[in-house]
């Protein structure tokens, strides 16, 4: 099979996909959660839900089609570059295991907060938060309240957004070399 027919859609398809990504996640984490973060928190949590799960269809299957894209490139691309596909492949690929190691507490405590819909909040001026929300004070003295974790969420999200980044950049660099 003659794969240099392939070669420019896979390299065309990597690129586009990690970097619209990228530019997907960093804009989550610095435009809409700050945003998210001023509604009230009942409202936060149901918008905070549904960016999260129209983001996992869209961007889960959109990571694996542009890191299968960098992997066929460097199967099929002698050394030295085949080796930086690799590795553009492997951080576009790096943001599943990233976010099931560093991220699964927290969406797992979002989630929580979304299913109590607000049941065990303090009325509104009673709490340190807006919307009735209690930033209460969980091991360690950390807060644990709704809007805390949205906000740690979009920290931890930044850091997705950032290795997609650093897919791209590395993956226009074998193309260009």
């Amino acid at each position: 099979m003659d794969t240099t027919k392939l070669h420019k859609p896979a390299q065309l398809t990597a690129l586009l996909l990690s970097t619209t990504l990228s530019g997907a996640s960093l804009a989550i984490s610095t435009l809409l959660i700050p945003r998210l973060l001023e509604s009230p928190t009942d409202l936060m949590l149901r918008q905070w839900l549904s960016t999260y799960t129209s983001g996992r269809r869209a961007i889960v299957p959109l990571t694996l089609v542009a890191s299968s894209a960098y992997f066929y490139l460097s199967f099929v691309t002698p050394p030295p570059i085949k080796r930086v596909y690799g590795l553009a492949g492997a951080l576009c690929f790096g943001i599943v295991p990233y976010t099931v190691l560093f991220m699964r507490g927290t969406n797992g405590k979002i989630m929580g907060r979304v299913d109590e819909q607000g049941v065990k909040m303090v009325a509104k001026g009673e709490g340190e938060g807006e919307g009735g929300d209690v930033w209460a004070k969980g091991d360690g003295g950390k807060p644990e309240g709704s809007k805390y974790l949205v906000d740690w969420w979009a920290t931890l999200n930044f850091g997705r957004g950032v290795m997609l980044f650093a897919s791209s950049v590395v993956g226009l660099t074998a193309a260009l070399w």
